[in-house]
């Protein structure tokens, strides 16, 4: 059985349907497109405006999301690459 978001964290790309990340304690980047992907500040609420926003369902775009920082995906196909599983 496989885990949705699993694929996306392992740096391939996975469509998902709604799904909120976890921050992590290193930096990362994201590569997707769909219908909405927002990175989120920790230290604001998730009320507030996300620190980014990308919609668009035809041409992927990459940002950076600094360590700690959550991931919201609304339909959309995704991946993100950082650090190599293993690392500190």
């Amino acid at each position: 059985m496989s885990t949705t978001g699993a694929k996306a964290l392992d740096g391939q790309e996975e469509y998902i349907a709604g799904m909120l990340f976890d921050g992590v304690d290193y930096n990362r980047t994201i590569t997707g497109k769909g219908k909405l992907i927002q990175i989120y500040d920790p230290t604001k609420d998730m009320s507030s405006p996300a620190y980014w926003e990308y919609e668009n369902t035809v041409e992927p775009q990459s940002h950076d999301v600094p360590a700690g920082y959550k991931v919201r995906v609304v339909g959309a196909t995704i991946k993100f690459t950082g650090p190599p599983s293993g690392t500190d």
